[in-house]
């Protein structure tokens, strides 16, 4: 999305190409593999020189090399990656899994992202999204300790060594998350899961000053599969923010979808529907939309409003499929300058199988 004329002066003026290759090797208990990939521009990339992007990636031409690992031992599985980028950056990640007795099984992760590693399209397990400055630990237990209920506990320490964008100094925090499940048949199921997350940013009201920020999270979702042609998900969330020096900010959505596959035709229809009242941005909320083919549709609101959209999938043989969606966001008052109150989106995909 282009917002600004200067924006608009940027556009296509950059291309990447880029080669890859892997290797590996494979044995029933044990595997190794190799990676590297060769990033290159048509131009001279320059991240801005500011204190948070100090280590962000300069030049043309980008190296990063890797080897992948994993091992399976009775019911013990451990893996990982370790890489090096061309400035000698490194970037890791490990897991253990552990299942001691049937129906349970915990969880250890390690990651350690230096903050001079960078690699483009990169992509693993983060809190600030990004592979590069970044360690943490993550736990997580899940059990059945009865028949159609099942538990999931989980733990994230993460550490930021260096500044980031919005904290201006090494920074750190918490997360964990609780969900308990029951599924009485196949036909519906319904979960109750609350986060909790404990973090540091800027205080915008003492410059100068980082604070910690606490955001509590409630979800309730409920499934119901009557048969192959229909089904309903009902969520609703809510949240509450609190931060030093600020009054505690709220936010609930109401969420519905509806699936409904005919069974004459090769035809199949979803339609979404969200009522969402929050008091700033702090309380967005995030709710999963059926989308294009190969995506994930993940929006986020905030303010008080509505969302609606209408997926169509239409398969005419094996090799053609067309998709068409259709999404309105309409908010009861503006939450930014110059933004919309009404947001009409429409999305067309063909795909054809050779």
């Amino acid at each position: 999305m282009h917002r600004t004329q200067l924006d608009i002066s940027k556009r296509d003026k950059a291309d990447m190409h880029v080669f890859g290759t892997n290797i590996k090797y494979v044995l029933p208990f044990f595997e190794i593999g190799f990676t590297g990939v060769y990033n290159v521009f048509n131009m001279m990339f320059n991240s801005p020189f500011k204190p948070y992007s100090l280590f962000y990636p300069r030049g043309k031409q980008f190296v990063s090399t890797g080897i992948d690992y994993k091992w399976r031992w009775r019911r013990m599985l451990f893996c990982g990656e370790t890489a090096v980028d061309w400035q000698g950056g490194v970037a890791s990640l490990h897991l253990l899994r552990f299942s001691p007795i049937p129906d349970y099984q915990v969880v250890l992760s390690h990651r350690y992202y230096n903050k001079k590693y960078s690699a483009w399209l990169a992509g693993s397990f983060s809190e600030g999204g990004l592979v590069r400055g970044e360690s943490g630990y993550y736990l997580a237990v899940e059990a059945v300790p009865f028949r159609r209920w099942k538990v999931f506990v989980s733990a994230d320490w993460f550490h930021f060594p260096w500044l980031r964008y919005g904290v201006d100094r090494p920074s750190g925090g918490f997360e964990s998350m609780a969900q308990l499940t029951f599924s009485p048949d196949k036909r519906w199921s319904m979960f109750l899961r609350y986060q909790f997350k404990n973090k540091e940013k800027n205080c915008l009201l003492h410059s100068g000053e980082v604070i910690e920020t606490v955001r509590h999270k409630l979800r309730y979702q409920f499934s119901y599969e009557p048969d192959a042609s229909v089904s309903l998900r009902t969520l609703f969330d809510y949240v509450v923010y609190n931060a030093q020096h600020a009054p505690k900010s709220r936010g609930e959505m109401l969420s519905q979808q509806f699936v409904y596959r005919f069974q004459q035709l090769p035809f199949q229809l979803a339609v979404h529907f969200s009522l969402f009242n929050t008091d700033d941005y702090n309380t967005r909320l995030t709710t999963y939309e059926r989308g294009m083919l190969y995506t994930f549709s993940f929006p986020s609101f905030y303010g008080k409003g509505m969302r609606a959209s209408l997926l169509m999938n239409y398969s005419f043989n094996k090799k053609l499929t067309v998709l068409l969606k259709l999404a309105q966001t309409v908010y009861k008052e503006t939450i930014l300058a110059g933004m919309r109150p009404r947001q009409t989106t429409a999305d067309c995909q063909i795909r054809w199988k050779f």
